[in-house]
């Protein structure tokens, strides 16, 4: 018995035991239901509320949904509070759309259209290789720059000042032009000698308009609402499915 509590197999075993303890990507590999039908229910197409106290295994079943939903090729977005949690409001929508939009623009680069013969992407993140096969990726690549359009407007917001003043100028140019034409002849009787004068003018007026309003970011936010519904509707199309935020 003393033997086999002091060996290098045991130091290898506490390693993992203790790995095990704090949810990460590599701990799906080790995961274990902590109910009957908890990760199928976890999986299904239903809004849940997971709960629990502390070390219950709540990341780790969340983890292991997103890991299996990934293999299955579903589009997945990953996105941990905890970083957000000093965000004033709306930075804290802002933060949250950043880092779903993120997921999902990394799931149409990678597991969307990762072969299935790739198995060192898929064993080595998922420890499995999917049975579908990769989708479109041409209309991916299309989705994904949509997708960092929107990303890079939100991180604008995000870093600027919340209702500050903001002013804007026009100028508009408007041109009017006039031409005036002489034309004069002397006949002879042996030949015609014509002669032409023309002049032209121009005048330009310009017009400024000056317009001044305060940045709002959750007007930025309503404003774009049916665009963002709109991406999420496009990455369902293009999976063939329904789009998951975990």
């Amino acid at each position: 018995m003393g033997n086999t509590l002091i060996s290098p197999e045991m130091d290898t075993l506490l390693t993992i035991v203790e790995e095990a303890t704090r949810s990460s990507k590599e701990g799906i590999k080790y995961f274990v239901e902590p109910s009957g039908g908890s990760l199928r229910r976890a999986i299904s197409r239903r809004h849940h509320l997971v709960f629990g106290r502390r070390g219950s295994g709540k990341s780790s079943l969340l983890r292991k949904a997103a890991s299996d939903l990934t293999v299955e090729r579903a589009p997945i977005a990953w996105v941990d509070l905890e970083p957000f949690k000093g965000h004033p409001y709306p930075d804290l929508l802002l933060s949250v759309l950043i880092a779903t939009f993120s997921s999902f623009k990394s799931w149409l680069d990678e597991a969307a259209i990762a072969p299935s013969t790739r198995t060192t992407f898929w064993q080595t993140l998922f420890g499995e290789t999917p049975s579908k096969p990769s989708y479109n990726r041409k209309e991916c690549a299309k989705l994904s720059k949509k997708f960092g359009i929107s990303l890079k407007d939100l991180d604008e917001q995000l870093h600027a000042v919340d209702d500050a003043e903001l002013s804007f100028k026009a100028e508009n140019a408007e041109t009017s032009a006039s031409a005036a034409e002489i034309s004069a002849g002397v006949n002879n009787g042996f030949s015609n000698v014509r002669g032409k004068a023309s002049e032209a003018r121009s005048l330009e007026h310009n017009t400024q308009i000056e317009e001044k309003h305060k940045r709002s970011k959750i007007d930025f936010l309503r404003r774009n609402i049916m665009l963002y519904q709109d991406l999420f509707e496009e990455i369902n199309v293009v999976s063939g499915g329904v789009s998951l935020l975990r």
